[in-house]
C-alpha cells in the first residue's frame, strides 16, 4: 500500500475496533463445530472485534436472509459469504458494498485466479477460496475397479438406490451436476438417472456423513471441506474420485453488505481472508485457498486438476441457472 492507503486503512481498522463486532452469514467453509479454530486465529489479529457468525448455510439461505433484511431495511448482517452466481445476483440488486481488500494488492503474493471477480473490478465479488467438486464414494461399497471414471458411469443400474445428490433445483452445486452431465451425455443421461432412485438432500455435511456411514455408495455435488478431511483421517471409508470428463465448482468469498451496522468491521473481516492468516485457515479447513503457494494440502485434493474440463458459472452463464433448476425439478423433484 502507498503511505496514503496505509493511513486510510489504519483509520478503518481503528474504527472497526471501536465498533467491536461483525455479523456474518457463511457457507460451510467453516463447519459449525470448527468455529473455535477460526476464533483462535482471528483473535490474534483482531482481539477487539467479536465475530457473530452463522455458518453452514446454503447459498439460497444466504440470499433469502440478506434480501429480506435489505427489503425491510432491518439490517443485521454486515457480511455474506457468496459464490459467483449468488454474489452477482445480490450485486444486481444493489445490496453489496464493494471493497478492494488491501491484502490482494500485495505484489509478493501470486493468486491462482484474480481475487476481484466482478467484471467492473470494483470489489463487489471476491474469490478467497476455490471449490472443486469430486464424486464422493464409500470405499466399502464401491470396489476400486467400479469407481466412476466419468459422470456417465453413474447411470449403471448397479448404483440404483445408492446415490445421494444435492438438490439440482436450487442454488448450489446440484444444478451444475445436472447441467454439465446433460451437456456431455444428453437427455439419455437424465432418463437413466431418473431410474436410479436417487436420494436428494440440501446439506453437504450431512451427505458426506451419510456416505461415510454407508447409507449411500456415491455422493454428488458435495464440495470437500474440513469434515471430509476429518472423516478420512479417522478411518472412515470416504474417498474423493476425480473423474476424467469434468469437475465443477466455484470461487467464493465474503462480501460486505450495504446498510451494514458495522461497516468498518465488515471491511476488516473481508480483507482478513486474503491475508496469510486467512488463507492459511482456508487450507487448514480443507479448502483450496486462492494463493498459488497454497494449493491445498490434503491427500483427497490431489488430482483435482486431472479432468478434461473445469467449469464454474460465470456472468455469461447466470441465465442458465433458473431454467436449468426448473428443468431439473421437473425431472427429479417428487
Amino acid at each position: 500500500m502507498s503511505p496514503d492507503e496505509a493511513s486510510s486503512w489504519a483509520q478503518i481498522e481503528a474504527a472497526a475496533n471501536k465498533e467491536g463486532s461483525v455479523t456474518v452469514y457463511a457457507l460451510n467453509t467453516i463447519p459449525p463445530d470448527q468455529m473455535g479454530r477460526f476464533e483462535e486465529v482471528w483473535s490474534k489479529d483482531y482481539p477487539k472485534i467479536k465475530v457473530e457468525m452463522t455458518t453452514g448455510l446454503q447459498p439460497s439461505d444466504i440470499v433469502a436472509k440478506v434480501t429480506a433484511e435489505q427489503d425491510a431495511k432491518a439490517y443485521t448482517a454486515d457480511v455474506a459469504q457468496l459464490g459467483g452466481t449468488t454474489s452477482r445476483q445480490l450485486d444486481r440488486l444493489g445490496v453489496l458494498a464493494p471493497i478492494v481488500p488491501p491484502a490482494v494488492k500485495d505484489p509478493s503474493v501470486k493468486w491462482r485466479v484474480d481475487p476481484i471477480l466482478d467484471e467492473a473490478k470494483k470489489g463487489a465479488l471476491l474469490g478467497g477460496t476455490l471449490n472443486y467438486v469430486p464424486i464422493w464414494i464409500n470405499t466399502k461399497l464401491v470396489k476400486p475397479e467400479d469407481e466412476p471414471k466419468t459422470h456417465n458411469d453413474l447411470t449403471d443400474p448397479k448404483w440404483k438406490g445408492k446415490i445421494s445428490w444435492q438438490v439440482p433445483w436450487a442454488a448450489g452445486y446440484g444444478w451444475n451436476e445436472y447441467y454439465l452431465s446433460k451437456k456431455y451425455y444428453g437427455q439419455e443421461w437424465v432418463t437413466k438417472m431418473q431410474a436410479q432412485d436417487i436420494s436428494f438432500g440440501s446439506n453437504s455435511n450431512d451427505a458426506l456423513n451419510q456416505i461415510a456411514r454407508g447409507e449411500y455408495a456415491i455422493g454428488l455435488a458435495n464440495n470437500g471441506n474440513d469434515l471430509a478431511t476429518r472423516l478420512i483421517k479417522s478411518g472412515q471409508p470416504l474417498k474423493a474420485v476425480w473423474p476424467d470428463d469434468f469437475v465443477y465448482g466455484s470461487a467464493n468469498g465474503f462480501s460486505a453488505l450495504n446498510g451494514a451496522p458495522h461497516p468498518n468491521a465488515a471491511k476488516v473481516f473481508v480483507n482478513w481472508w486474503f491475508t496469510k492468516a486467512g488463507q492459511q485457515l482456508y487450507e487448514d479447513l480443507g479448502q483450496f485457498p486462492n494463493r498459488a503457494d497454497m494449493p491445498g494440502k490434503e491427500d483427497w485434493m490431489k488430482g483435482f486438476d486431472h479432468p478434461k474440463e473445469f467449469w464454474w458459472p460465470k456472468a455469461s452463464d447466470d441465465a442458465l441457472a433458473a431454467p436449468t433448476q426448473k428443468e431439473a425439478a421437473a425431472a427429479f423433484k417428487k
